[in-house]
Formats: structure tokens, sequence, C-alpha cells
């Protein structure tokens, strides 16, 4: 019953991993080295404090969507849930019960995917590329995220399907979804942030 916020819980998590195509692409800007060593360099400067606080939060984020995802389950299923997956499908598809699991899950799965952009969609690159704390950099973040809500919303639902896509090709697709969206949301940033 956790498998589907457990997958879709990922994406709240999915800043800290592109963190290594942000600093890839901050690096190419500048003409510097892009090799992987060169690239984790990172973790031995001002950047990596703020950058595991950041992390810590997106993880704790995630558990709370986890946490939530539970509590949806067993108040709408009570404490009779099914107990084969065919009788969970069944549950789930056909009756009042799943259809309300499904409408309650995904409208809170929202709230938490929506909290986690604007927290982390320009925090994590603004945390490379400059000198600042993960608070201030949270807070440029979602005031930017505010300020163009509706791009960020389109740009959101992108990330969403090439991800989907990525993940649908038994998860090798992944393997050109993320780098192209860590460098896009890279020059994402450097728009709306400069």
């Amino acid at each position: 019953y956790l498998l589907f916020p457990i997958v879709a819980g990922f994406t709240l998590i999915g800043p800290m991993i592109a963190v290594l195509f942000f600093e890839m692409s901050r690096r190419r800007e500048k003409g510097l080295d892009l090799r992987w060593s060169a690239t984790l360099r990172f973790i031995h400067t001002y950047s990596f404090a703020p950058l595991l606080a950041l992390s810590i939060i997106m993880t704790l984020l995630y558990v709370a969507w986890l946490f939530m995802a539970e509590q949806i389950y067993f108040g709408v299923f009570e404490n009779t849930p099914p107990e084969t997956l065919p009788a969970f499908i069944d549950a789930l598809f056909g009756t009042s019960s799943g259809i309300a699991l499904i409408a309650y899950g995904n409208f809170v799965g929202f709230l938490f995917a929506f909290a986690a952009m604007a927290i982390s969609v320009f925090a994590f690159p603004l945390v490379l590329d400059k000198p600042v704390t993960s608070l201030p950099a949270i807070s440029v973040s979602v005031r930017a995220f505010l300020a163009n809500v509706y791009v960020l919303a389109v740009w959101g639902i992108a990330v969403l399907v090439i991800l989907s896509l990525g993940a649908a090709l038994f998860l090798i697709g992944l393997t050109v979804a993320l780098p192209v969206l860590g460098h896009a949301t890279w020059h994402l940033y450097r728009r709306a942030i400069e």
C-alpha cells in the first residue's frame, strides 16, 4: 500500500541527486574541469553544510509524506485493509473507499510536491553558486517560486512526465532524464534568480 507513495515521493528527494548535475553545469559555465572527481570537490567547499541541511529537510519532508500516506490509507480502510494484492486492487478501483484513497492521497501528495518544489527548486543551485546558508536559500527559492508559479507549474509537470517516462522504461530512461533535468533546472535557476 505504500509502493505508490514511496515511488512518487522520490521526486521530493530528487534535488539531492541533481546537485551533481547542477555542479557540472556551474563548472561548465565557468570553463572548469568537468571530470567526476572535479565535480565532487564541492564536498570540500562552503556549499556542503547548507546542501546537507537542505538534504535533511527534503528527507524529513519525504518521511512526513510517507507517514501521511499511511495515515490516509488506514483512515480510509480503517482497521480492515485488503489482505491480498488482487483484493487491494479491487478495493482501490472498485469501492468508494478506494476512490477516496486515490483522491485524498493525490491531493495531499500534491501539497507535499508543491512545498518541496518551492523549497528546493532554486535553493540547491543557489547554495552551490553563491556563499549562502540553507535558510536564506530556501527563502529566495520560495519567493522566486511564488513570483513564477505558473512557469514553475509547467516545469513541474514537465519534470513529472519526463521522470515517469524514464521510470517506465525499466528505470533505464532515468540515465538520460536525470542529467537533462539537472542541467535544465540549473539554467532555469540562472534565468530566474539573476
